[in-house]
């Protein structure tokens, strides 16, 4: 069963919690910035959790349709002015650019390489330490603002470590590099403006994130192509002869080695509709012999006259 089969979870979860908001409906504070109807917001963001569901189903166009969830969000502040804002703005943008690269980078994988044990061990672990932090912040956070701005910059972080681990088709350089960058970005808009030494912890933040991303992208980042002699969960990947071609094959190596050439001329006639007597190589060959061409090569010169093909191609084919 195929990605695009499955059916979306998560986006449903969303429209459930999305639907009771909306039937609670009221106003929602966001601390100085001002406070915006809940309702309208809720439209926008159901609106695009829809497109985005509805994009795994369209595989010729997902991108573009899952563009168009991402550009919903990113309109409603044009509406909703308390959250035309940079804040939320530039980690809409991100988050978006990263789903749409995450999103190509899946569609180029002919097939999804399951995750292997220390990527589950390390989405398990994401998830145990984004539970310590919240409990932490619960316990320390002086307001619910500092509470909320901490705990999205946590379940961030979260998201990625988990989607880059339980996906290796997205763990490559530019959406690693991607998903540092947007890490960096949210800790410097929403952790940075309330913790002691915001700029500095932003400075560190981002450069551990990118090492990260660089040390994932070389350990991890794998060939598209699998190369003869690959080891694949611990079986060997060897290239074996064409079960239709390779009687031709023999054929043809029988007769550029000095081999009758009856069986292949006789194969040759009947596809070219001409009598079948099996003589059609042989007097081509004597016919180049005559010429004062050498008998290994009249055979080769015959044999690529009459089965059309270029002569270095031959031999090379040969070899």
């Amino acid at each position: 069963m195929t990605n695009a089969r499955r059916p979306p979870i998560a986006h449903l979860v969303l429209l459930a919690l999305m639907t009771l908001a909306f039937v609670v409906g009221g106003r929602v504070a966001f601390a100085s910035w001002g406070q915006a109807p809940v309702r309208p917001l809720i439209g926008y963001l159901a609106s695009a959790v829809i497109v985005h569901a509805a994009s795994r189903f369209v595989p010729r166009h997902s991108l573009a349709v899952r563009s168009v969830a991402w550009l919903t969000v990113a309109i409603a502040p044009l509406h909703l002015t308390t959250l035309l804002r940079p804040e939320v703005l530039l980690p809409v943008i991100a988050f978006g650019l990263v789903d749409l690269a995450q999103h190509r980078a899946g569609r180029t994988m002919e097939a999804e390489v399951p995750a292997g044990s220390l990527a589950k061990g390390i989405a398990g672990l994401a998830t145990v330490g984004l539970v310590v932090i919240l409990a932490v912040l619960v316990t320390l956070a002086k307001s619910t603002a500092i509470l909320g701005r901490l705990g999205l910059v946590a379940a961030a972080g979260w998201g990625l470590v988990t989607v880059f681990a339980l996906r290796p088709a997205t763990r490559t350089r530019w959406t690693l590099l991607g998903g540092a960058g947007t890490l960096a970005l949210t800790f410097a808009l929403l952790a940075a403006p309330v913790l002691p030494f915001g700029p500095l912890l932003t400075y560190w933040t981002a450069i551990a994130a990118v090492l990260v991303a660089v040390a994932t992208a070389t350990v991890t980042e794998t060939d598209p192509e699998i190369r003869e002699g690959h080891r694949v969960h611990e079986q060997t990947v060897h290239e074996l002869p064409d079960p239709v071609a390779a009687p031709l094959a023999e054929r043809v190596h029988q007769v550029l080695t000095g081999g009758d050439a009856r069986s292949l001329s006789h194969r040759v006639e009947q596809a070219l509709d001409s009598p079948a007597d099996g003589q059609l190589l042989e007097r081509r060959i004597r016919q180049l012999q005559q010429e004062g061409l050498p008998a290994h090569r009249a055979r080769r010169v015959a044999l690529a006259d009459i089965l059309d093909v270029d002569l270095d191609e031959l031999d090379g084919g040969t070899t």
